[in-house]
């Protein structure tokens, strides 16, 4: 797969949307796409090194921060990509947490996994504690309090789901909201699909 996608890795570093629209241009969200599959690939025990150049991905990664054309839920999300790589991105995710709860459940979750992959466990447990305050615990599972608008094309509710259940397994793995959100998620499956399986 990336030895086949590294062909189409533009001289900015990015990747088009698609090969067939705007070839030429670096679709901000397909090439933090990309680099997050790379990122679980390599992790997972494929063998991707020599594919892509990550480096210069990551290049065009770090420049979205400061690019006004790009979404906020894009911006948070590159973050949280580089993040991923080791890259030291903190001065940034406290930039953006200092937003509050206009960063919705989504940002906090992005930010939390964020600042647990650069080994800040305190910042992503105040992230968790944010996050609590949109949750109204139900019988078996829960339901999200936050007043849902999609900040972007990309977004949804399942996806700020499975945030929290990542971020619960980091933090407090022997909780029971996991399961919880577990049950939720599954609830929310629709003819066998979610409407995003971010």
């Amino acid at each position: 797969f990336f030895a086949a996608a590294a062909k189409y890795q533009l001289p900015d570093g990015g990747f088009s949307y698609s090969p067939e629209y705007r070839p030429d241009y670096s679709s901000p969200y397909m090439s933090v796409r990309m680099a997050h599959i790379y990122h679980l690939a390599k992790q997972n025990g494929f063998q991707v090194d020599g594919t892509l150049e990550i480096n210069r991905l990551l290049r065009y990664l770090a420049a979205l921060y400061n690019n006004k054309r790009v979404s906020e839920y894009v911006k948070i999300y590159s973050l949280y990509v580089q993040a991923l790589f080791g890259q030291r991105v903190e001065l940034f995710l406290n930039a953006v947490q200092q937003k509050g709860d206009a960063i919705g459940m989504t940002g906090y979750g992005m930010v939390g996994l964020a600042y647990h992959a650069l080994g800040m466990e305190r910042e992503a447990a105040d992230m968790l504690q944010r996050m609590k305050k949109f949750i109204r615990v139900g019988t078996q599972s829960i339901d999200l309090t936050e007043t849902y608008e999609a900040r972007d094309y990309f977004e949804s509710q399942v996806e700020s789901l499975a945030l929290l259940q990542m971020l619960y397994q980091s933090l407090e793995p022997a909780a029971e909201m996991p399961r919880r959100v577990g049950q939720t998620l599954l609830a929310r499956q629709k003819h066998g699909h979610w409407v995003s399986t971010e």
